[in-house]
């Protein structure tokens, strides 16, 4: 159950409108109880007509807003990383060079050494602090290279993981256990080393298997969920204001509170 799915199920936001709202929740199913579609061609069901607003954990986005209107977020905006709790991976000491080929390591090093000559040429006459003796002199020469090229490009370190990054292992997963298992493989055999999602629905997984894996994050914020109406639809402010009503008090941390303990509950009877 997502936490829309809590909101709704109890008609709490709805019973806090200045008015009553009749309605029906239809699902957005074949009849097999397969998904229609992606939360793309939902939305665009609004932008016809065929549905007069999605209620469900629907990621506000500027695409969208182009053609529906959405209501005030209800949910904590950004999307996190879930990895297994244990790395089974040996331990090498050496990990740090496997971003970059040794052509490339090879080249860093040249540079670094070069920069360091330079400098020196330049500063030991007239600079104190690379004058004394040759291991003095050496000593500074580098760590003045070193300072340069790590400490004012820092941000390499932050950027590491992109560099291995492989466009081909990217995976989907419909399913909590279609994710667990992939995780559970490993990215070495057929699986995946992480997974990328909203930070709601990676709650409600980490909720679900506690022992196994953590979350990380947000490793950058989203605009969060909201509910999608047609565009300029006079239900948006009262439904934003009923949304105010429950997210601005602890009504919504009771209601996420029961979702992941019910979540922690059905993780332990499987």
């Amino acid at each position: 159950m997502s936490l829309a799915s809590a909101l709704t199920s109890s008609r709490l936001q709805w019973k806090l409108l200045a008015f009553v709202l009749p309605f029906d929740f239809i699902p957005f199913a074949k009849p097999d109880g397969t998904s229609a579609g992606s939360y793309d061609d939902l939305c665009y069901q609004v932008y016809l007509g065929k549905f007069d607003a999605v209620v469900g954990d629907t990621t506000i986005s500027a695409d969208r807003s182009s053609y529906v209107d959405f209501t005030m977020p209800y949910t904590e905006a950004g999307v996190v990383m879930d990895v297994p709790v244990s790395d089974n991976r040996s331990k090498n000491a050496w990990a740090f060079l496997e971003p970059w080929t040794w052509d490339l390591w090879l080249t860093t090093c040249c540079f670094f050494i070069f920069i360091g000559f330079v400098v020196w040429v330049l500063q030991h006459r007239i600079n104190n602090d690379f004058r004394g003796p040759p291991s003095h002199q050496v000593g500074t020469g580098v760590w003045f290279s070193f300072s340069t090229i790590v400490f004012s490009h820092s941000k390499y370190w932050t950027l590491l993981p992109s560099f291995c990054f492989d466009d081909s292992k990217i995976k989907r997963f419909r399913t909590m256990r279609g994710i667990d298992e992939a995780l559970s493989k490993g990215s070495g055999n057929v699986g995946v080393a992480a997974v990328v999602d909203q930070t709601p629905n990676m709650k409600l997984f980490v909720a679900k298997y506690c022992s196994k894996y953590t979350m990380i994050g947000p490793i950058f914020k989203t605009d969060g969920f909201g509910f999608v109406f047609p565009k300029r639809s006079l239900l948006i402010p009262d439904v934003s204001q009923a949304i105010l009503k429950v997210t601005g008090t602890e009504r919504i941390l009771d209601i996420e509170k029961k979702m992941v303990q019910g979540r922690k509950k059905l993780s332990r009877l499987e």
